[in-house]
């Protein structure tokens, strides 16, 4: 088992796959992606395969990193630092990981979160979200 950031929310999911197992369930805990992110004026996360993995394996992963100023969301909230890097799986073309430096990087990076968890493709993203925000901008994405 690999070690898991020591957060709140996995503290919780811990707590919970440790309940079932005193109650007689024996399933293997499986984590779901684990979303970080560090707070200030512009905020730094992250979920699923790091870039320094991603990048340390050119022949597993494609990465991306999309200068995201010009984006509605940022560009309306005078962001001059956003950024976005997906990194992608060669082999399925599922989201592996991401990682958001910008102003709202929370919203995004639970969206990836999600996206990871639930196999997606970076076209997978292109769905019609609340408007406006960071979700809705990334049809920018494709």
């Amino acid at each position: 088992m690999k070690p898991q950031p020591k957060l709140t929310p996995v503290a919780g999911f811990e707590g919970s796959y440790v309940a079932k197992q005193i109650l007689g369930d024996q399933t293997p805990i499986t984590y779901p992606a684990i979303p970080n992110i560090v707070f200030g004026p512009t905020e730094l996360a992250k979920v699923g395969v790091s870039l320094e993995t991603a990048e340390a394996a050119p022949d597993q992963y494609t990465v991306k990193h999309n200068e995201t100023t010009h984006w509605y969301t940022y560009n309306r909230i005078q962001d001059p630092d956003a950024q976005l890097w997906t990194i992608v799986d060669k082999k399925t073309g599922r989201l592996a990981g991401a990682v958001v430096l910008a102003s709202l990087a929370e919203d995004l990076i639970n969206t990836f979160a999600a996206a990871i968890d639930a196999g997606e493709k970076p076209s997978d993203l292109n769905k019609i979200y609340a408007y406006p925000s960071a979700q809705s901008d990334l049809q920018y994405l494709l």
